[in-house]
C-alpha cells in the first residue's frame, strides 16, 4: 500500500497541490 497524508506541492510561489491525502492498493498504479 502506498499512502500519503497532507501532501503539498509548490512551484515557485504557487501552490499546485494543497493538503491532499490518498492511498493506493498494490497493483493499481
Amino acid at each position: 500500500m502506498l499512502q500519503t497524508q497532507d501532501l503539498t506541492v509548490r512551484f515557485g510561489g504557487h501552490v499546485a497541490v494543497n493538503a491532499v491525502s490518498c492511498s493506493f492498493a498494490p497493483g493499481t498504479l
